[in-house]
Order: C-alpha cells, then sequence, then structure tokens
C-alpha cells in the first residue's frame, strides 16, 4: 500500500511540474537562491526537532521533549554559489525516574541553498557544527561536554516576503517550524 501511494504522489508531482515550471532557467538554478532570497538578507528559523533517538528514550521508560532549536544565517554567496553562513542555539530536556538531562547546544554552519520552482519554495543542504553541554544529576561532576555536529536537507516555502514554514531532515534531529527572512 505504501509503495502505491509513493507512485501516486510521484505521478502527481511529476506532472504538476510543468505548471511550476513555466518559463523558469533551469542552467541557473544551482547559483541562485530559492524565495527571492538575496544577498545579506538574514534568515531566522525557529523550531522544533526529533533527535534520532527520541522514540529510544520513550521506549525506554523514559521521557523526553522536543527540542527547540533557533538558527540565524546570512545570505553571503561564494563566488556565484547560494551560500548561507551563520549559527544555532538550542535546548532539550530528557530523562527517566532515575535521571535527568538539559541539554544546550550553540554552534555554527553553513548551507547552500538552491532555486526551483514554483518561486516560493527555498531547497537547501548544510553542514553544521558546534558544543552541546549536558548538565545532568547522572554526572559525577553534573556537566558533560560533547562536539555537535550535523548535516540536513530540507526546504522552506515563504507565503510572504518575510515568513514561511521549513521541514528538515538529517542528522542527528529531524525538525520543522517557522522561518522569517529579515
Amino acid at each position: 500500500m505504501k509503495k502505491i501511494k509513493a507512485l501516486l504522489i510521484g505521478l502527481v508531482l511529476s506532472f504538476s511540474a510543468p505548471v511550476f515550471a513555466s518559463d523558469f532557467e533551469w542552467s541557473q538554478c544551482w547559483c541562485n537562491y530559492g524565495a527571492g532570497i538575496e544577498k545579506g538578507d538574514m534568515l531566522l528559523s525557529v523550531d522544533a526537532a526529533l533527535p534520532w533517538n527520541f522514540f529510544n528514550i520513550i521506549n525506554a521508560n523514559g521521557w523526553a521533549v522536543p527540542h527547540v532549536i533557533a538558527d540565524f544565517e546570512i545570505a553571503t554567496p561564494i563566488w556565484k554559489l547560494p551560500f548561507t553562513f551563520g549559527g544555532y542555539a538550542g535546548v532539550s530536556f530528557w530523562g527517566n525516574k532515575d535521571f535527568s538531562h538539559t541539554a544546550v547546544l550553540a554552534g555554527g554552519g553553513a548551507t547552500y541553498h538552491v532555486r526551483m520552482p514554483p518561486k516560493n519554495l527555498d531547497l537547501y543542504s548544510g553542514l553544521k557544527i558546534g558544543v552541546k553541554f549536558d548538565i545532568s544529576n547522572e554526572y559525577e561532576n553534573g556537566i558533560r561536554f560533547n562536539p555537535d555536529w550535523g548535516y540536513n536537507i530540507g526546504a522552506s516555502w515563504f507565503f510572504s516576503d518575510s515568513f514561511g514554514v521549513n521541514v528538515e531532515f538529517g542528522f542527528p534531529s529531524n525538525k520543522a517550524g517557522v522561518v522569517f527572512k529579515l
């Protein structure tokens, strides 16, 4: 049944592509931002994220709250390539009856954008690297420092010049939320 649904979705998308792609210059999609983003624009996204181990924690009689993550990026092309550079910060909570964790994460990243039809869509992929401070009563000194890194592929859909929604899939978490173009 899943295969049939995926096939039907694929067929609908492939037949609807020409509607969105009329007068689209395909040779320039790799060197332009999507959704009207231009050099110097600032993007702020606020997302709820589910880490890959979210359901493992819950299945082990634990509890977890989805991460809350904010990303701030500035559109800064390199040569003709549409990159954004910026930072992120977030917090998460999880535990069980014996211990609780609070993780604070922060770092920086780079994201490559691609313009595809329709005009309100921005597709991107990025890398992030930072630090995570895990505060817990499980540890002897109460805090553990870990590297925080990841990669993602995502899409933003802008409803206006300055507001949209986004979804990302990647490691160590998948996330969805809102994005503001400043």
